[in-house]
């Protein structure tokens, strides 16, 4: 094998393996836990009623006085609804615009969130325009995974 030969074959494994490493690192990417994304995925299940919200709350907000908050405020909302002879889905809302920044007011790990929501089915017959709701919420570590505490949007206390 003459030179330009070998030089070609080390390029290009050099390129196979740079895309190896470039697979290797997006996948790490992904298996990463940010305090945006448990923001972002608490946002996202806190609008849709959804009891996911659970694994985005820390222990001393999810639980006060022997009462899950979570349920408390998944019941709230289906009386809410039922009500106005609706189910569950009636009251929840889909976000149409969701901004997640760093509070510097706050030297802890806190984010503000900004969203814009309306409820698809309500809206569609009340010709609703977007509603914009706003938290800074503060989130902490815990077991290994980040969890929001604080302000929660409207969950309610017990």
């Amino acid at each position: 094998m003459d030179k330009s030969q070998q030089l070609k074959t080390i390029g290009g494994t050099v390129i196979v393996l740079f895309i190896i490493f470039q697979i290797f690192i997006s996948i790490s990417d992904l298996n990463q836990d940010t305090p945006g994304i448990a923001a972002c995925e608490f946002t996202k299940a806190y609008f849709k009623a959804d009891k996911s919200m659970e694994d985005r709350i820390c222990s001393s907000r999810l639980m006060v006085n022997g009462v899950n908050m979570v349920e408390k405020y998944i019941q709230e909302k289906t009386v809410e609804a039922n009500s106005k002879g609706f189910s569950l889905w009636y009251t929840k809302d889909k976000i149409y615009d969701m901004k997640i920044e760093k509070d510097d007011s706050d030297k802890s790990t806190a984010l503000k969130v900004t969203v814009k929501t309306k409820p698809p089915l309500k809206s569609f017959f009340t010709k609703e325009e977007l509603e914009e709701e706003q938290a800074t919420l503060t989130l902490i570590k815990e077991d290994g995974k980040w969890k929001v505490c604080g302000d929660l949007f409207d969950l309610p206390e017990a």
